[in-house]
């Protein structure tokens, strides 16, 4: 039975407030939440699509893979100790402060 698209899901906030568009660890995704919400409150998830994201001081070529860098909301090209959350949709610099990211974890 067809449920929905899946492109986002339902997360009840634990560890710390979450601020909307800031990137979420859930379970073994990352997406990016759709609003505020407090602990124990529950907030829609963005698992899909598009997103323009703040990233560190490593440059990113077109369709490369992107993490989230432990401890910090920002995008790296490094894998070692991070979190894939998609595919770079643009080359970037260093010096770039954002990088479009096609979330795909599934």
């Amino acid at each position: 039975m067809f449920v929905n698209k899946g492109t986002t899901l339902n997360y009840v906030v634990s560890g710390a407030d979450v601020v909307g568009n800031e990137m979420v660890i859930v379970g073994d995704l990352v997406g990016i939440s759709a609003g505020n919400a407090a602990i124990g409150e529950t907030v829609v998830v963005d698992i899909a699509g598009k997103f323009r994201l703040p990233k560190d001081a490593v440059a990113i070529g077109n369709g490369k893979k992107c993490y989230l860098k432990a401890g910090t909301q920002l995008i790296t090209g490094v894998a070692s100790g991070n979190k894939f959350i998609g595919y770079a949709a643009q080359a970037v610099v260093a010096g770039d402060a954002t990088i479009d990211v096609v979330l795909k974890q599934l």
